[in-house]
């Protein structure tokens, strides 16, 4: 059973008492796990629009740099709506079948496992979103499958006698990647191609980038209040990283390196746990993102960390 829910007082946002948007009564094992978020405004505005308005041919697009919470948006909002989503991170050489189900033995027979392109379009009479991250790394073939099921709104199941399944209301979808889907003009994503121009013209397109300091700010103090007066350099840290990652500013490249919202809030999370040693900023940040770091990269972070927030840190 449908529900209207209230912008403002669903997701925090300033917005009309009178805006509302569609979701679902009542919640199920599919729906998205509640985490500690914080909503943007306009990047939810963008989401609730297309959820709202658009129809099962037309998708969302949301596509930015890594770790900047492209997928968390679309989770989280579907949570608070009880909206389900059926999520698959695409890879090379997958096909438009690896969307689709398969059978399993069971004791003496076979049984039908369906996948999610059917979950999404409600073979078990619980539609939702499908969403398919990464999605700037499909060969074209995977793509055409699903321009098909766009124009049609039907997939037809030759595993299972060459079934034919209509979309129901409620179904969407959703793609997010690291390009505009134009390419890879950077050579920091090698694993992106470049896709068709007729698929892209069936999504609403968002890009997708960091939340400026005084939101992510609030981010973190959501998920690591004891540490709040540190917040503001850990920030100052990330976004030098994320610049010199884009080449925007006249810092030594970290190239490959950029640091997401994930990253700033593993850090913040263990520094506390790091009190009673000798440098624990440094050895936070360490156990956060940089121990797996070349060491040209992780002598380039930790002056930058030695420039925020002193030497006696590093």
């Amino acid at each position: 059973m449908m529900k209207n829910f209230s912008i403002a007082k669903t997701f925090g946002i300033n917005a009309p008492e009178h805006m509302t948007v569609d979701g679902n009564e009542q919640t199920s094992n599919r729906v998205p796990m509640k985490i500690p978020y914080v909503f943007q405004k306009d990047l939810t505005r963008d989401v609730l629009c297309w959820h709202q308005h658009a129809r099962s041919s037309d998708g969302l697009f949301l596509f930015g740099l890594p770790g900047t919470g492209k997928s968390s948006v679309v989770s989280q909002i579907a949570n608070r709506l009880n909206i389900p989503v059926y999520q698959k991170t695409v890879y090379r050489g997958m096909e438009f079948a690896d969307l689709l189900g398969f059978y399993i033995k069971k004791g003496d027979s076979m049984e039908y496992l369906p996948g999610v392109l059917e979950l999404a379009m409600g073979y078990d009479g619980n539609p939702g979103w499908l969403l398919l991250d990464d999605i700037d790394r499909a060969d074209p073939g995977i793509l055409s499958g699903l321009h098909d099921v766009f124009v049609s709104g039907i997939v037809e199941i030759p595993e299972h006698g060459s079934t034919l399944l209509k979309a129901k209301d409620g179904f969407r979808f959703v793609a997010t990647g690291n390009s505009n889907m134009q390419g890879d003009n950077t050579g920091m994503n090698p694993s992106v191609n470049r896709q068709d121009l007729a698929l892209l013209d069936r999504f609403y397109k968002r890009e997708v980038d960091f939340p400026n300091p005084s939101v992510e700010f609030d981010i973190l103090k959501t998920v690591s209040p004891t540490v709040e007066d540190l917040l503001p350099k850990i920030i100052e840290v990330a976004n030098h990283i994320r610049n010199a990652h884009r080449n925007t500013t006249d810092a030594v490249m970290i190239s490959p390196l950029t640091m997401s919202l994930r990253d700033t809030q593993r850090w913040a999370q263990a520094i506390p746990w790091y009190a009673g040693a000798e440098k624990p900023l440094l050895d936070s940040l360490n156990f956060a993102m940089l121990n797996t770091c070349e060491e040209p990269t992780k002598v380039a972070v930790r002056k930058h960390l030695s420039d925020v927030f002193g030497e006696q840190y590093v």
